[in-house]
């Protein structure tokens, strides 16, 4: 079926359930691969590609991404966005402490491949990470911080507002663990080669 015929197919759905499809969930270990894929389509073959991930090759980017996601759903921070009839995967927002992202997650035999393999890209994450360390630096003193570190939907389905609810469902989780561990802001940066932008929420 022609990507044309599902979206008439999905509008009838809304038409009739007068709801939309999409319905948002915490990501669990069934849906990993699925996100993954998400990830990949959105960073790698996307119209505006997504730096420095571009230029990684598609084995080491799916081992990268996949290493991560795969060990750390479990934090129960990360939202996925689920067609409502097929159950597939068609957006992920991917969010938790921002101090978690400082712990090495256990992939260092895949940062050793990119390093031998593309030496150049180490310096490409190093360029990009300095673009928003001084502006994180500045807002983490306030408190701690919950960062939104992916956001990613399908081609087939953006400028639905899909995203932004992934956003608000993330906001959301931030909220509830707040008293947990104090979060004063929700911040991500969306980035591509033509800028950086940052944006953030005080809770």
């Amino acid at each position: 079926m022609s990507i044309h015929a599902l979206d008439l197919l999905d509008n009838v759905f809304e038409l009739v359930d007068k709801e939309p499809v999409v319905e948002y969930v915490i990501l669990k270990e069934e849906h990993v691969s699925e996100a993954l894929k998400v990830l990949n389509d959105a960073f790698q073959y996307d119209e505006v590609k997504e730096p420095p991930n571009q230029h990684v090759p598609y084995r080491i980017f799916i081992d990268f991404y996949g290493d991560w996601i795969a060990h750390f759903w479990q934090k129960q921070t990360f939202v996925a966005a689920l067609h409502k009839y097929n159950r597939s995967v068609i957006g992920i927002c991917l969010g938790e402490h921002y101090d978690d992202t400082t712990i090495p997650p256990p992939y260092n035999d895949i940062l050793y491949d990119v390093e031998k393999e593309k030496p150049y890209i180490e310096k490409i994450f190093a360029l990009c990470d300095d673009l928003k360390l001084e502006w994180v630096r500045k807002h983490r003193e306030k408190g701690p911080m919950f960062y939104i570190e992916i956001l990613a939907v399908q081609y087939k389905y953006r400028n639905r507002g899909i995203a932004t609810n992934l956003i608000r469902e993330s906001v959301r989780i931030a909220q509830q663990l707040k008293p947990q561990f104090g979060f004063h802001t929700v911040f991500a940066e969306c980035a591509n080669v033509r800028f950086t932008l940052f944006f953030f929420l005080i809770l």
